[in-house]
């Protein structure tokens, strides 16, 4: 029953588009297909009507739910039912408030994907944030990966744009493919819009930890250069996020200026090296959505480069990390064995896969009575908010299935604000 309704949504979508006839801007990649949604949006939506997929979840189904305009219910029956009637209710009467754009993200983790969800879909831009990596046992290598999200660009004529981060090599395997206008971003001077001279921004130029506020960093195109601020950003992929951005920007005419005062206010997608207030005049960087080998790697280089006074401590909480099977473990030991040579303090970890992580830590010199083991994060989380101490710098990060979030929200100064 619920395939049957899930192909009436994607046939009565596709008759919307036709009715309606809205920009289609579609986002996919192995990671920072959200961050750059939300940014796409944060610069659009303040001279358009703009729309975008809400739920994290960025399968086919979110699709035609997004270009249908329901956002509520559980995705069960009774809610996809109440969709198909929404669908059916714009087609039949117009809605004068149908977007003029739409920001889909797709999902690219089988073979197909993208040709099947494009099939009723034009897009006008297509970003394809970073392809090299796999998040799928779906498929052998990079380059079965690679190559199904390079659907993307072939889905685009030459009235189109195909916008990429320059700065992934595989990506730039299939550029000589695209028929569309390109705009490239990334750090290489090679690309079309670049990023240089980014640094932490604290309040009043104070470096204390507790006046952190996020990333400032100079944006470079066609001669011209611009400042910008990314509020609660500690990363280099919130960076490549406003990047993506920023280039889209670019396409509907808008100046940098505009650009660089739209991303103030950002909103960094939650559990994404968002930086938080934590208990005690503690620092969060909340990286608790999903967890993977680069991503964990990326954050514990954030956590390390931030400056932190003598007497203050750097804090890692690292919960069990996502990898196809055959990289659980080695991917685990790397972490453990990267965090022995940092100047990380404290080292909790979270879920039966994470002991891999204490093992390799403990194997490269980490001192055992400097690491703990939990095996649930609720645990974790109200053991740590008793250790914690003024000025400490805390990264939390694990796969969804171990529930980090869980320890961000017991640590967090005011968890009430919790998404």
């Amino acid at each position: 029953m619920k395939k049957l309704i899930k192909l009436k949504l994607k046939i009565l979508s596709g008759l919307i588009l036709k009715k309606y006839q809205p920009k289609v801007i579609a986002v996919t990649g192995s990671v920072g297909k959200t961050g750059s949604r939300e940014a796409v949006y944060t610069v659009l939506s303040g001279k358009y009507t703009v729309r975008r997929s809400c739920k994290d979840k960025s399968s086919d189904l979110e699709v035609f739910l997004t270009i249908i305009g329901f956002a509520g219910g559980d995705r069960g029956l009774t809610s996809l039912t109440q969709a198909v009637f929404k669908a059916v209710s714009i087609l039949i009467f117009k809605d004068n408030d149908y977007p003029q754009i739409l920001i889909l993200e797709i999902n690219a983790d089988k073979q197909g994907t993208i040709n099947k969800i494009l099939k009723n879909i034009r897009p006008y831009i297509g970003i394809i944030t970073f392809a090299g990596r796999i998040y799928s046992d779906y498929f052998k290598n990079i380059e079965e990966a690679t190559k199904e999200k390079s659907m993307l660009f072939s889905a685009l004529n030459k009235n189109d744009w195909a916008v990429f981060n320059a700065d992934d090599k595989n990506i730039l395997k299939f550029k000589k493919n695209i028929k569309a206008q390109t705009l490239s971003y990334g750090f290489n001077k090679s690309c079309d819009i670049t990023a240089n001279n980014i640094r932490f921004t604290y309040v009043e130029d104070d470096d204390d930890i507790e006046n952190l506020r996020g990333l400032s960093l100079k944006i470079n195109y066609q001669g011209a250069t611009v400042p910008i601020f990314l509020p609660n950003s500690l990363s280099i992929g919130q960076v490549y996020a406003a990047l993506s951005a920023i280039a889209v920007g670019i396409i509907y005419g808008l100046n940098l200026v505009e650009i660089a005062e739209r991303l103030r206010v950002f909103e960094t997608p939650k559990g994404r090296s968002v930086l938080l207030s934590g208990i005690k005049e503690s620092v969060i960087i909340d990286d608790s959505y999903e967890a993977f080998l680069e991503s964990v790697e990326a954050s514990l280089d954030v956590l390390t480069k931030i400056p932190i006074k003598k007497s203050h401590r750097r804090i890692a909480v690292i919960g069990d990390m996502s990898a196809p099977g055959a990289d659980i473990i080695k991917n685990h030991q790397i972490i453990g064995k990267k965090i022995a040579a940092l100047e990380v303090d404290l080292l909790f970890l979270v879920g039966e896969k994470s002991r891999d992580i204490a093992r390799a830590a403990k194997k490269a010199g980490m001192k055992e009575n400097s690491i703990k083991h939990y095996a649930f994060a609720k645990m974790a989380g109200e053991d740590i908010k008793n250790i914690i101490k003024s000025g400490d710098l805390i990264l939390v990060s694990g796969s969804s299935k171990v529930k980090m979030e869980t320890v961000v929200k017991n640590i967090m100064a005011n968890p009430e604000k919790a998404k």
